[in-house]
């Protein structure tokens, strides 16, 4: 048994070994697709070898848990033959691994060859870069243009041109200058840069991107993510839209049991940074089982230097619902499908199930759980479209359902302009 042990032993440091070796090739993926991502030719292979090595790394985790398992039983030469099975098949696997990773760094150099440019050539694109950022997209700059549809200016060393993007919903305006239309504005990149640099022209807004994270810091803030009342952050919850007030102060709605009473300061994501107040809420009745029912919202006025999107909704890492809509208590009928963005659960979707008109809320037949108090609670019209209709607040459940104040009851309860 003493041989058994060592040899688990040695396996053991070498699955440590590679667990360092994993978290280079990790840091090596993550840093290359962001700024390449759109031009990285090797991508589709090296992301094919990174999912086969998660795959084997799942596996490989499940073998050792196995093995120290049996190793913690009575030995006996059954539980010894089973032992030098799993370990034989974990060694195969990290040695299969270990051959991916190879495979992905090849692949990786690769991808950076693929972009290696003479000093020369780097210089000219450079150049021809920042003529263009000072032209058409940095307003400060004495020879800025002035408003116009270009929304991002790269270099493709790959291909060895340079990329002009064009904000699709600027460009299309019927009311654009003459001077400022994409053609016109290529024409004069031409006559600017000269024919010796090539110019692709794509169509793509420039947009912030932040809420990498439900529970991470979000900037500008969305609907969807988390929020904490300062004075209690196991009070935590989920922010549902952007709202402005009759003094035009900016700011959120959320479930006022997540965020405290008038005064209270907020927190996002939670014992973390600052970044409101709630300046008006309504909690009726305040306690017994039915707390809240009657209303249950508050509205955070933000403080100064902190963002807010006009009408985000988390979805994932990447992507956003918008609220492009908003749907009155009356014609929220039953049946209709709708979904929640919360910090607890996720995305879920359920039904309308009672819109009682004598209550100040609407149930739903809804997954739901702690931390989703305050999602927005919204209609996709569309399976195909991120467009949204936004319903109300979710701040309750019961069961399998849960319960959500109509947006336009909010609305007038609390004084908000939207």
């Amino acid at each position: 048994m003493t041989n058994n042990k060592e040899k688990m032993t040695t396996k053991t440091t070498k699955t440590i070994l590679f667990s360092a070796l994993m978290l280079t090739v990790t840091l090596a993926v993550t840093e290359t697709p962001v700024a390449w991502a759109h031009h990285a030719d090797y991508l589709v292979p090296m992301t094919t070898v990174y999912q086969e090595i998660e795959v084997l790394q799942e596996e490989v985790n499940n073998i050792q848990e196995e093995i120290n398992k049996i190793s913690t039983t009575e030995q006996d030469e059954l539980t010894v033959q089973k032992i030098m099975q799993l370990q034989q098949t974990l060694d195969n696997k990290i040695d299969k691994m270990q051959e991916l990773a190879k495979e992905f760094q090849r692949l990786e150099q690769l991808n950076m060859d693929s972009y290696r440019v003479d000093p020369e050539t780097k210089k000219k694109f450079y150049n021809a870069e920042d003529i263009l950022y000072e032209q058409y997209i940095n307003a400060t700059s004495p020879t800025y243009v002035g408003d116009n549809p270009i929304s991002f200016v790269t270099v493709d060393f790959q291909h060895k041109n340079l990329i002009v993007k064009f904000d699709p919903d600027q460009a299309a305006k019927k009311n654009l200058d003459v001077d400022k239309t994409p053609a016109k504005i290529v024409a004069d990149i031409k006559l600017l840069l000269g024919e010796d640099i090539p110019v692709t022209v794509e169509y793509a807004k420039s947009e912030l991107i932040a809420c990498t994270s439900r529970t991470g810091v979000c900037d500008p803030i969305k609907g969807g993510v988390q929020v904490a009342d300062v004075n209690n952050i196991n009070g935590n919850g989920t922010s549902a839209w952007k709202s402005t007030d009759t003094s035009s102060n900016v700011g959120f709605v959320t479930a006022r049991h997540v965020v405290g009473g008038f005064g209270n300061t907020v927190e996002q994501p939670v014992n973390n940074r600052d970044v409101g107040s709630v300046t008006h809420q309504c909690l009726l009745p305040t306690s017994g089982s039915a707390i809240g029912d009657t209303c249950d919202f508050a509205f955070v006025d933000l403080f100064n230097g902190i963002g807010i999107s006009n009408t985000s909704i988390y979805r994932t890492s990447s992507a956003s619902w918008v609220i492009t809509n908003k749907v009155a208590d009356t014609s929220q009928s039953e049946g209709t499908t709708i979904w929640k963005s919360g910090v607890g659960t996720g995305n879920t979707m359920g039904t309308i199930t009672d819109n009682n008109p004598s209550n100040k809320y609407t149930v739903v037949e809804l997954s739901v759980g702690s931390m989703d108090s305050g999602s927005p609670v919204f209609h996709q019209p569309s399976p195909l479209q991120n467009s949204v209709d936004l319903y109300g607040v979710l701040y309750k459940k019961a069961g399998t359902h849960a319960l959500y104040h109509p947006w336009d009851y909010v609305k007038s309860t609390l004084g908000l302009t939207e």
